[in-house]
């Protein structure tokens, strides 16, 4: 029996993540499910035509994967292949809590592609998986127009964390899955009026813990944050060439063209109205 959990990767080269990630795939979700086993829980021996995306919450189990036999515990992410031959069972006094995808993996083409995890990993405890997990659980029960899509995203969603756990170094990356939301919905509405208490209010946290936790996670305060995302999109509208200077600083959420200039100028180092200058000269 093997105890084998494979470290996480320094360099993108261990698993060749450039190169698999240069081309395009989607999913197809064949099977999702929160287990709970009972002790007489197994996996009978089968070759899967899928690939198995497990996350073990809680619990022990022994998963046989090509004939060689891994113990796998808490915090452990397992990826078996497509084509591997697999099999598995829990412990009567150390039931496996686990949340388990099996999902079809190909090119837009319809080829079969491996995605590039190692076969087990230790990733540890990850409140926001879980959450990504139950909206696909959620998705599969309730079966609304969309759901499949739904579930694709999510599940994408969580292909995308696991990435990051396993080749993005920790002091770049972002894991509460609540700073996440709100960055995503800055970005969707960063020309809006954003106050610190609307963005805790909807991750249900007060103004001062999630004001602590977002710059914990991000380096910046929100209102920085917001700021920083507003002056990229300004940039990128300026360089178009398709509004005014005043025009841009409306657009992106500053409602004063002047108090606009002045932080543009200081976070960039040069004025708006030369940005757009050069769009016009090229």
């Amino acid at each position: 029996m093997k105890r084998i959990i494979y470290p996480l990767p320094h360099t993108h080269s261990d698993f060749n993540i450039d190169n698999a990630y240069n081309d395009e795939f989607t999913v197809d979700l064949i099977y999702y499910n929160h287990r709970y086993p009972t002790p007489e829980w197994t996996i009978p021996q089968s070759i899967i035509d899928f690939t198995d995306v497990t996350y073990i919450l809680g619990g022990e189990a022994e998963y046989s994967i090509n004939d060689e036999v891994y113990p796998v515990s808490a915090g452990d992410l397992i990826c078996i292949p497509h084509g591997s031959k697999r099999s598995a069972k829990t412990f009567p006094n150390r039931l496996i809590e686990s949340q388990c995808l099996n999902i079809v993996v190909h090119t837009p083409k319809g080829a079969p592609f491996s995605l590039p995890f190692p076969l087990i990993c230790r990733i540890g405890n990850h409140p926001d998986l879980s959450f990504l997990y139950d909206e696909i659980q959620k998705a599969v029960l309730l079966k609304k127009p969309g759901c499949r899509l739904h579930a694709q995203a999510y599940i994408l969603l969580i292909l995308e964390e696991f990435y990051q756990l396993l080749y993005t170094k920790k002091e770049n990356r972002i894991t509460d899955f609540r700073v996440r939301k709100i960055m995503e919905y800055v970005a969707v509405h960063y020309n809006q009026s954003l106050k610190l208490s609307d963005a805790a209010r909807i991750v249900d946290l007060s103004p001062v813990y999630f004001g602590n936790l977002f710059k914990q996670q991000t380096g910046m305060s929100f209102r920085q944050y917001i700021t920083t995302i507003r002056l990229n999109q300004a940039e990128n509208m300026l360089l178009n060439g398709e509004n005014t200077v005043g025009e841009v600083a409306e657009l992106c959420g500053f409602s004063d063209a002047f108090y606009f200039s002045k932080v543009y100028r200081e976070q960039k180092g040069i004025s708006p109205s030369k940005v757009s200058r050069f769009h016009d000269n090229r």
